[in-house]
């Protein structure tokens, strides 16, 4: 506290609230959640009049009833970020889903074909 050390002891539920346990990666990748993705490239970001250097996943498809169209992600929304993780690529957009907590899902930082930048949680169960 304040650059001073601090000696104290915790009682059994102190330690529990403490040690919070370790989010569990849901290990499912884009086609289990039913998106087809391809990489976001400098000529598709001038075609949207956005600077050359935006880079990250295109969703190029997602499956009807699946995980990803009922969290509400769409065809030509391009993903920046997955749980805060920049994406510049489809696979980097894979291995962040990979890595995203299966209880929690996946926080998807999306620039819609309009524009507008979002947050979706794509559910992984």
């Amino acid at each position: 506290r304040d650059g001073k050390l601090f000696v104290g002891k915790l009682t059994a539920e102190e330690e529990r609230v403490a040690l919070k346990p370790e989010p569990k990666p849901g290990n499912l990748g884009s086609d289990a959640v039913g998106l087809a993705m391809t990489d976001f490239t400098e000529d598709m970001a001038l075609q949207r009049k956005l600077p050359k250097e935006t880079r990250g996943a295109l969703i190029s498809g997602v499956t009807r009833n699946s995980l990803a169209d009922r969290s509400g992600v769409q065809r030509g929304n391009v993903v920046l970020k997955v749980d805060g993780t920049a994406v510049t690529s489809a696979l980097s957009f894979e291995k962040a889903l990979r890595a995203a907590d299966a209880d929690a899902g996946a926080v998807l930082h999306v620039l819609r074909a309009n524009g507008d930048v979002e947050f979706v949680l794509l559910k992984l169960k």
